[in-house]
């Protein structure tokens, strides 16, 4: 396997360039050396005792693993214009596109503190993801707060946008977007979030040393202190406004439901934190967990690294961080069930021996039905999961459906979880209709 070293790695919210002369130890901490001899940068920030922590002055670089160097060969990397910001920038996006039709698709942010970085980050990364794994990944550019009148809600929006221009285009680019997953890391991990909570088709997040709770993490990435930094954003965050501020972080929308447009949410996450993350906090990824918790999304797991800095992927931490990204994305977004046409649905249940369920409201299903339902559970109620496993033989595949196919596809996902076989109308009981199919009332 071929190595793979800092090259490859995320920028953060503080953006480093890693020159020769930028060193970290295992542990994400900047080096510095002065007359031959290391020293921790800004080493009284620390809250952990230095002097206890082995070869903390002993430079490190991380081997990935982790990366399959035939994905890194083949796999082709499309930039795309995707649109013009209202700054007259044009924005571009990196397509990382998967063999397979119908691949699931995921999209990163990149960090940079809203003012640097690149979407060009990470592509050995990304190619495995892809050609490896079947997932699609599209990296993508965000308007800077160094535009000149740029506010934070812009990057947002082009953020959002770009998720619409692959979801519109998607036979094109041979996604499913009906299954999405977001992650990016410091400022990313921010406009990821944001994006998670924007798509109902949202179904994995993972954030990497995030800025969810902003007015938090700005006081401590960009302290009135610092005036320099402090100015970058002025225009950016309106002028410091708190109530602003509050309106563009995750932590906070998630107490609003009505800011959401009362959008009903299930998606999984992880979040990844080192305990010495001293350029916006560790404390942000814990109350974006509580926060996600009361909100009803409970499958959120953290992985905290003890002693582990912001530059996580600098440290001795980076393949196995890299590999259970991979691996959560794959569990969470391959589907794990069938989708069929009309045709072959109905010889699945013409053969016998399955459960046929109708997953749409009571009211869909009394206005019509495929003959032969065995139940009818509405997947968007909370008692979904509950009625299904106490009611569904397992000893059975389920052949369910919904309207169009989309509902029908969250449903199977639950139920696959839950160990059961599943077959899914890809076109739905619309489908199952138009076919000229018998329906039942």
């Amino acid at each position: 396997m071929k190595k793979y070293f800092l090259s490859l790695l995320f920028l953060s919210l503080s953006v480093i360039a890693l020159t020769a002369q930028t060193q970290y130890n295992r542990y994400g901490m900047k080096l510095v050396q002065t007359d031959g001899v290391y020293s921790v940068a800004d080493a009284q920030k620390y809250t952990v005792d230095l002097n206890s922590l082995p070869e903390v002055l002993v430079p490190y670089k991380p081997v990935l693993e982790c990366i399959d160097d035939e994905a890194v060969k083949t796999v082709v990397a499309e930039d795309v214009v995707y649109k013009t910001s209202k700054f007259g920038q044009e924005l571009h996006m990196v397509v990382y596109k998967a063999l397979k039709p119908k691949a699931p698709v995921v999209f990163f942010f990149h960090g940079g503190g809203w003012k640097g970085g690149s979407y060009k980050t990470s592509a050995a990364f990304f190619k495995t993801l892809a050609g490896k794994y079947g997932v699609t990944v599209v990296s993508m550019q965000y308007t800077f707060a160094t535009v000149k009148g740029a506010k934070m809600e812009d990057a947002v929006k082009d953020c959002y946008d770009g998720v619409e221009f692959v979801a519109q285009n998607a036979d094109n680019f041979g996604v499913d977007a009906s299954r999405m997953g977001f992650f990016g890391s410091s400022a990313g991990a921010h406009l990821s979030a944001m994006c998670s909570l924007h798509f109902p088709q949202t179904v994995a997040y993972v954030g990497y040393y995030g800025s969810y709770d902003l007015g938090l993490s700005m006081s401590i990435y960009a302290p009135e202190s610092d005036v320099k930094k402090h100015a970058i954003y002025d225009d950016f965050l309106c002028g410091w406004d708190p109530a602003y501020i509050d309106s563009q972080a995750p932590a906070k929308l998630l107490r609003n439901p009505s800011a959401l447009a009362n959008k009903k949410l299930d998606f999984k996450s992880v979040l990844f934190v080192g305990t010495q993350d001293i350029t916006i906090s560790p404390e942000n990824a814990f109350i974006y967990e509580k926060v996600m918790r009361e909100a009803g999304l409970k499958d959120v797991e953290i992985c905290c690294y003890e002693n582990i800095t912001h530059y996580m992927f600098n440290s001795s931490f980076a393949n196995e961080i890299y590999q259970k990204t991979i691996d959560f994305f794959t569990k969470t977004l391959t589907p794990g069930f069938k989708t069929v046409d009309v045709a072959e649905f109905a010889k699945v249940i013409e053969n016998g021996g399955v459960t046929v369920l109708d997953v749409r409201t009571y009211e869909e299903h009394k206005e019509g039905h495929i003959p032969g339902t065995d139940f009818n559970f509405d997947v968007l109620e909370d008692s979904f999961s509950k009625l299904a496993a106490g009611a569904l033989p397992k000893d059975k595949p389920v052949a369910l459906y919904c309207r169009s196919g989309n509902r029908s596809k969250k449903a199977a996902r639950i139920l696959v979880e839950k160990g059961y076989e599943v077959v899914e109308l890809g076109t739905g009981f619309k489908g199952w209709a138009q076919a000229g199919k018998e329906v039942k009332k």
